[in-house]
């Protein structure tokens, strides 16, 4: 690289956001778009849709109720943009601290997605056979409409299915695994970690071989995940582009911040009801840029959280099982609504809107007890897949380990 290339990316200012109220900022940020998903999907599958509402029940609580439990779309907009930010910011600073390294840099991204995903993949295998033999298979097959199970499972869950979910290949060759359809945004987050090394590669490299070859990998990626992932791949830059822009001269006034998440949430209901563009991409793409926005305002306080006795433990919490709920929580919600009444939705009373929140508080315990054996284990995980690689034979740890042993002999 060279030196006016590194003075450039010098410019980013990627602090060490931990122990900061962003680091708490973006937490709950992250936290609140899992639990938004999971609100979308039990909405869906158990309650029925506005439009078939009796008229009596209808009314502006009601309509904005329905309007905010259906936002999981737009959550996975916020979680790129978050990813973005995150994942290219160790990037950056790791090739400017001259420490970059693909193989260390894969081993922490497998680690964090291979501890919840491979356990996810096996629960949701059980959830669904077991759902299927206990209920007749019914909502199963795509029988009854509730906007996310409208396909047969059992056509989902092959070992080919599986293993190409297990390879970050769902929405590219097959589909996503078993009733998990949440699972077709991991593809996405997988193949941009891989393509934005390489734009490091190829905007900021001087060996032209290794820029070459960086282009075509880069071409032949994009070719291969195919329009929608390479279109989203826009708004996971705008989360990184955020670390070219300082932050360390600002601080933010609340009114500043409080402006962006206006501004956030007007897009996010423009995004919404599809009124900013006729495009769902542009919309999204025009809510990435809002939640981008407010990602800036947020990672701007550097304000300590010493004296955060609650907001700082809640949003890290809830954070902390984020990816598990995220990854676990469909196949539990089809396993419940199998036992419950396949058949039919509810109207929302006091004693069905009861019991939805009941399934969600169960679905949330779920994700936390899978949390607590992966999610929270993955610094183990990554030590255990470093070690694993450095004993590997093809790995210069081993090789130069074996040619000191055999000097000493």
């Amino acid at each position: 690289m060279s030196a006016p290339i590194r003075r450039f990316l010098r410019r980013a200012d990627i602090p060490n956001m931990h122990g900061t109220m962003a680091s708490s900022h973006l937490d709950l940020m992250r936290g609140l778009a899992a639990i938004a998903v999971l609100v979308s999907h039990l909405r869906n599958i158990f309650f029925v849709d506005y439009a078939e509402l009796l008229s009596s029940r209808k009314g502006a609580l009601v309509a904005i109720v329905y309007f905010t439990t259906d936002l999981g779309h737009q959550a996975v907009i916020i979680f790129f943009v978050l990813s973005g930010f995150l994942i290219a910011g160790s990037v950056i600073k790791s090739t400017v601290d001259s420490r970059w390294s693909w193989r260390s840099y894969l081993i922490k991204r497998g680690s964090r997605l291979y501890v919840v995903l491979i356990p996810a993949l096996v629960l949701g295998l059980i959830l669904d056979r077991t759902g299927m033999a206990l209920s007749g298979r019914g909502i199963y097959v795509g029988q009854f409409h509730n906007h996310v199970i409208e396909f047969s499972v059992a056509d989902r869950s092959s070992i080919l299915t599986l293993i190409g979910n297990a390879l970050f290949l769902q929405d590219v060759f097959v589909k996503p695994f078993g009733s998990n359809a949440a699972l077709w945004s991991l593809s996405y987050e997988f193949w941009y970690y891989i393509l934005f090394p390489l734009l490091i590669y190829v905007a900021f490299f001087a060996n032209r071989l290794v820029r070459l070859c960086s282009v075509g990998a880069t071409a032949l990626i994009l070719l291969a995940v195919g329009k929608d992932i390479s279109l989203y791949f826009v708004i996971w830059l705008c989360g990184a582009a955020l670390n070219l822009f300082p932050r360390h001269p600002m601080r933010l006034r609340r009114s500043t911040i409080l402006a962006c998440a206006g501004v956030f949430v007007l897009s996010l209901v423009g995004s919404r009801l599809a009124v900013l563009a006729s495009s769902t991409f542009v919309n999204d793409l025009i809510l990435g840029l809002a939640a981008a926005t407010l990602t800036y305002a947020l990672a701007s306080d550097r304000r300590k959280t010493v004296g955060s006795w609650i907001y700082t433990p809640l949003a890290g919490g809830i954070a902390g099982f984020s990816y598990s709920l995220y990854l676990v929580h469909l196949p539990f919600l089809v396993l419940i609504k199998s036992q419950i009444d396949q058949s039919h939705r509810w109207e929302p009373t006091a004693t069905t809107v009861v019991g939805g929140l009941g399934i969600g508080a169960a679905a949330l315990l779920y994700a936390v007890g899978v949390a607590h054996f992966t999610e929270r284990r993955t610094d183990i995980a990554c030590r255990h897949l470093s070690q694993l690689v450095e004993s590997l034979p093809c790995t210069g740890s081993f090789l130069q380990r074996r040619i000191a042993r055999e000097a000493v002999q």
